[in-house]
């Protein structure tokens, strides 16, 4: 509802990056985008896309954008180790592994031992052999995507942070994670 009725007004700020900012409607149209190049890369419905990245506005479209879609996106926590993360990650068969730059030296330390990671983007400047984030959203329609996600469709994989041993996933539906949204909405006053 807010991209109709506040297009304009600004959505999300990114403070650690130079105070970067987004509209609604250009966080809508950024979404569909992603939601779009996804599926051009063959990403489907059911799908697991997974962020290595800090605080910053991509895991928002991120989130978004594999919403749209029926894809179920998860992040690796920024604390974890590259064997830790070569666990949730391989745990998770995550298809698509999106990461900052920051995590990039991390992510080619365990390249060779993600199974099946089919493929890598990058955040920033293009790095040999992943994908550009900003090319592939460049490439792809902001239209809306056209595919059926219902209630009950799994939305979202979290990891523990595996103190007293592996960590642990937990799925969660997109109605979980509307009911979520919307206590946090009512919690915090938010009206848009």
């Amino acid at each position: 509802g807010s991209v109709l009725c506040f297009p304009k007004k600004v959505a999300l700020i990114d403070i650690g990056h130079g105070y970067k900012k987004e509209t609604y409607k250009e966080l809508w149209l950024r979404t569909n985008r992603l939601a779009n190049a996804l599926s051009n890369l063959g990403v489907k419905k059911g799908d697991k896309v997974f962020y290595w990245t800090e605080d910053r506005l991509e895991p928002v479209e991120i989130w978004y954008a594999s919403s749209k879609i029926g894809v179920v996106w998860g992040g690796v926590n920024v604390r974890y180790t590259g064997e830790e993360a070569q666990y949730v990650i391989n745990h998770s068969d995550a298809v698509v592994l999106i990461v900052s730059p920051s995590f990039v030296d991390q992510v080619k330390s365990i390249r060779g031992d993600l199974r099946n990671i089919k493929h890598y983007v990058v955040l920033g400047e293009e790095v040999e052999g992943m994908l550009s984030y900003e090319k592939l959203l460049a490439k792809a329609s902001d239209k809306d995507p056209q595919v059926e996600v219902k209630a009950t469709d799994w939305d979202s994989l979290t990891y523990t942070l595996g103190t007293t041993g592996r960590p642990s996933g937990s799925m969660r539906t997109h109605s979980s994670g509307l009911s979520w949204e919307w206590n946090l909405i009512q919690m915090t006053g938010l009206t848009h």
